[in-house]
């Protein structure tokens, strides 16, 4: 039997996963992709019909990406209606445990079930079990090396997640800042702040896993057009439905970037924050302070002519609709850029 060269990967955002079986054999066009709801959003619609019909709520299984599913247990118990958590899971609500039994959540042991007449929703970013099952009528199996990009905010005790995450982007700058060392598992070690990435790998120890971010930045590479400024200079922007991510990139190497909270922008902010990126003035402070997670230009950037050519991806591009940027467009679909950036990634 020939050895399997395929790759499931899959970018995990805030309102989608974006899903590429990718196969070295056929047209990058021809591998076969899904655009599906993100596991947050079917897992809050879970919570939300035990909301509906007045039924207890039991959250077991692990820390995953909150977004809607947080906001739908919010709504729960706002409704008065209990809400039990084994503590892997409540992690997904909020790191430290003292706040989440603060909101109301009563947090049970690792071997505890579920009380009478709870419904019980177990979390967890991935569920290859389901998506093989929605495969198999098209008689497609899973290959069995897995890629997943995430966005992981990181926690330490008593600092804000914004600093967490933004601190680990400052030493990201400091260190080289090539976005394939980015690609963790295997040899290369999850850093201890990232929990949710942990948990993945716990779930599928032999997989890897990326930030959303950087596997963003890497896809669009996959547009020849984009990959002719590659080695020039770009400034390329994904406008996520959570976040808009912002990263000056040259030859490997990202000179700089700003992340901010996408509900929290239009298109003049937007603009305002890639043209400060791109003329390297854009300060930590003034993206912090305005409810983002943080920004930061390399010293060596300054030395460079500023890189002139701008390239949007993302499901909220709308927002940069009237600012003449390319609109990358990898292999023919904006959505799978992420997943084609950890397959980028892995080929390195």
């Amino acid at each position: 039997m020939s050895e399997d060269r395929r790759v499931l990967a899959i970018d995990i955002g805030a309102g989608t996963q974006d899903i590429l079986i990718y196969d070295p054999a056929v047209e990058p066009e021809n591998c076969s992709q899904l655009i599906l709801p993100s596991p947050t959003r079917v897992l809050g619609a879970r919570v939300a019909a035990a909301t509906r019909l007045g039924q207890p709520v039991f959250l077991s299984g692990r820390e995953m990406g909150g977004g809607a599913l947080v906001g739908a247990v919010r709504r729960h118990l706002a409704a008065g209606l209990p809400v039990y958590a084994h503590e892997g899971a409540a992690r997904t609500i909020d790191n430290d445990l003292n706040r989440v039994a603060g909101m109301g959540v009563v947090l049970c042991g690792p071997g505890e079930r579920a009380p009478a007449g709870a419904v019980e929703i177990r979390l967890a970013d991935l569920d290859l079990g389901a998506l093989e099952a929605a495969l198999r009528p098209f008689e497609i199996t899973p290959p069995g090396t897995v890629a997943v990009a995430i966005q992981d905010h990181g926690y330490r005790h008593g600092v804000s997640n914004r600093e967490t995450r933004f601190d680990f982007w400052r030493g990201f700058l400091e260190d080289g800042g090539d976005p394939r060392h980015l690609l963790f598992g295997g040899p290369r070690a999850v850093p201890r702040q990232f929990s949710r990435m942990r948990s993945l790998l716990d779930l599928e120890p032999a997989a890897v896993v990326m930030d959303t971010g950087p596997a963003a930045v890497l896809g669009v590479l996959e547009d020849p057009e984009v990959s002719e400024w590659a080695d020039r200079g770009l400034l390329t922007v994904n406008v996520g439905n959570g976040h808009a991510f912002g990263v000056l990139y040259r030859s490997g190497r990202v000179y700089g970037l700003f992340e901010h909270h996408t509900g929290q922008i239009d298109p003049a902010k937007l603009a305002y924050l890639v043209e400060s990126l791109r003329r390297g003035t854009i300060t930590h402070t003034e993206v912090y302070d305005s409810g983002g997670h943080g920004a930061g230009v390399h010293p060596d950037y300054l030395k460079l002519a500023p890189f002139t050519f701008t390239v949007v991806t993302g499901p909220n591009r709308k927002l940069a609709r009237d600012h003449g940027w390319r609109q990358a467009t990898p292999h023919g679909s904006m959505m799978i850029a992420g997943s084609w950036g950890l397959i980028r990634a892995m080929r390195s």
